[in-house]
């Protein structure tokens, strides 16, 4: 009985061990996030017609042609980054007004999993979900005025 409850806890103690655990903590870098990326979404909590074109989107890339934006990783774990700064201005009606003002840029290093990247350094992001079709996406989670997230494409 005791040779058989020992066998049983010895099991139980190889079989955790032997578990990975895929909770996105690693510190192993996923080559395939080096590279540059391009802003391609920035998504507000409901649809607005900035430009008047009488066309309302989630996505202030459909409406303001002065948004641009690029980071770039590089295989040394730095990172660079440039945006437009947008800033979005409540107006009546749960309507609001954007415009490109200056730019916002950073530097830094990163890590990265299967599941996000991990930025350290400038204070503008410090993580991004690695998402389908080649993106990573910064959830911001903010309502308007704010925004929602950003979404970036690898080129």
């Amino acid at each position: 009985m005791r040779k058989t409850i020992l066998l049983i806890l010895c099991s139980a103690a190889l079989a955790f061990q032997s578990c990975s655990s895929d909770d996105g903590g690693g510190s192993t870098n996923n080559t395939d996030v080096i590279g540059q990326w391009d802003l391609i979404e920035v998504n507000i909590s409901s649809a607005q017609d900035i430009n008047q074109d009488d066309t309302a989107s989630t996505n202030l890339l459909d409406e303001l042609e002065c948004i641009t934006g690029t980071l770039t990783i590089n295989a040394d774990e730095s990172w660079s980054f440039q945006q437009s700064n947008i800033v979005i201005s409540s107006l009546t009606n749960n309507e609001f007004f954007a415009e490109c003002s200056g730019s916002v840029s950073g530097i830094g290093t990163w890590g990265a999993n299967t599941v996000q990247v991990v930025f350290n350094g400038s204070s503008i992001f410090s993580s991004m979900q690695i998402g389908p079709n080649n993106t990573l996406i910064n959830n911001v989670g903010d309502d308007l005025p704010g925004i929602d997230s950003f979404v970036y494409q690898k080129r």
